[in-house]
């Protein structure tokens, strides 16, 4: 089986992931899917999540994107991802920023330390894609949310790989 197989499309609204976030626990995998009209096509992301319950720690790894749309007037963008566990804002982690590049590719991990399990389960993850800009506000490109995250067993788990389709930011 390739490994596009295995790997669940994006959403473009939170009804959709609502069902996943039910099934999926947090951290087996799962198939994500929805029709979204050529128009608003915003892309992909892949990332993984793993929840280390010793030490009390979601790990998100964003690894890459495909298929953004260009922000910038080259006909590319400078695309970052901006990580919140919603709905605390005041923890933001920003992946770096890849010039030039509608396929980027971060393999950047990220840990929120000190979530017990409890609270891992009442937050959202959101992931906003931007297209940063030096001398102005940041162009939003999109957004992904995974929400409900759990897990049926007690160990280091692992959700596996997923892709989602960026949609638009309210």
């Amino acid at each position: 089986m390739t490994s596009e197989a295995v790997q669940p499309d994006l959403f473009t609204n939170s009804s959709s992931m609502s069902s996943l976030g039910e099934s999926l626990g947090l951290l087996s995998q799962a198939s994500l899917s929805a029709t979204v009209p050529l128009e608003e096509n915003l892309g992909r992301i892949n990332f993984t999540l793993r929840y280390q319950f010793t030490e009390q720690t979601l790990e998100v790894r964003v690894i890459k994107a495909q298929a953004l749309p260009a922000k910038d007037f080259s006909g590319t963008s400078d695309p970052f991802v901006k990580i919140l566990l919603l709905p605390d804002k005041k923890t933001k982690l920003e992946t770096q920023v890849k010039r030039k590049n509608l396929n980027p590719v971060w393999n950047e991990t990220f840990l929120f330390q000190d979530y017990p399990y409890a609270k891992v389960q009442e937050r959202i993850l959101h992931m906003q894609v931007l297209d940063y800009d030096r001398f102005s506000r940041n162009d939003p490109i999109g957004e992904v949310n995974q929400p409900r995250l759990k897990s049926t067993s007690h160990k280091r788990q692992s959700c596996g790989s997923h892709w989602c389709r960026a949609r638009n930011l309210r």
